[in-house]
């Protein structure tokens, strides 16, 4: 089982210090632009950990191809998960926030880091939100070029006002892509009928629990036959005839033919 990372406890703490501080120097907009983030983040109950490096599948979101319209799993969630360097032992640790904007059909989210590199001059590290907001429209938000590619339709809004330099939007684009990426596959995951959204236990009571201020999250539990694997991300040891790993991958929904019912429809599943 996923351990709780517990993130998005210490990311409030930061984010408020830093809306204060930007507050007190005159910065009013990037102190406004904080405080909403900050109060959307408090918000959400709903807490998800995540594969390191935010993606489950990757399997070019084969599940929700040609998929004309796509919702959230909940209103809000809160994706959290580290970013392990190749070298080294320092990690990166992201949340992302993402929430459902009914009014103008699509989804919005925010993403706050804390960088391993970004050492405080006190030795402690923090949580920073860039004054940005992202947005994916909910119908037909995937589009596929002539080459059988696709790009997920995302559209960058600076909570400051005014358009983001060009010389910006290239390091952004490359984030973006791959959070939205983490969104999409959690949904995908999740229409799988051998998937389920499963509360990771905790080591203390409920009361202790609650009254030390520890968030609830949920990780994602593949059922295969009797037994459930966490999804990691990772290659799977199995037993089959030929041995060996496979990685996790999907299995496309199917019509199968059924003797007595006709055609029936099978619904995508996770094969680990």
């Amino acid at each position: 089982m996923a351990e709780a990372l517990n993130y998005t406890r210490r990311a409030l703490k930061d984010l408020r210090i830093t809306s204060d501080a930007a507050y007190e120097q005159g910065r009013f907009k990037e102190a406004q632009a904080v405080l909403v983030i900050e109060q959307l983040l408090a918000d959400i109950n709903e807490k998800f950990v995540l594969p390191a490096g935010g993606r489950i599948l990757m399997d070019g979101l084969r599940g929700l191809k040609n998929i004309e319209t796509i919702r959230l799993p909940y209103p809000r969630v809160i994706l959290e998960f580290p970013l392990p360097y190749d070298d080294s032992p320092d990690v990166d640790r992201a949340i992302v926030l993402a929430s459902e904007d009914i009014q103008n059909e699509r989804i919005v989210f925010f993403v706050i880091m804390d960088y391993a590199s970004r050492l405080e001059l006190k030795g402690r590290r923090k949580f920073t939100a860039a004054p940005l907001s992202f947005g994916v429209p909910m119908k037909n938000p995937i589009a596929y070029d002539k080459e059988g590619g696709y790009s997920i339709q995302t559209k960058v809004v600076s909570l400051l006002g005014g358009e983001l330099p060009a010389e910006q939007r290239a390091p952004i684009d490359l984030m973006v892509n791959d959070v939205s990426h983490s969104i999409f596959e959690l949904v995908e995951c999740l229409s799988c009928r051998n998937v389920r959204a499963e509360k990771i236990p905790h080591k203390h009571s409920d009361a202790k629990h609650a009254a030390l201020g520890f968030d609830e999250y949920k990780e994602l539990i593949v059922y295969v036959g009797d037994d459930k694997v966490k999804l990691s991300g990772h290659e799977h040891s199995h037993g089959g005839s030929y041995g060996g790993k496979r990685r996790e991958h999907l299995r496309r929904g199917h019509i199968r033919r059924h003797p007595s019912a006709g055609n029936i429809w099978v619904n995508a599943t996770v094969q680990c």
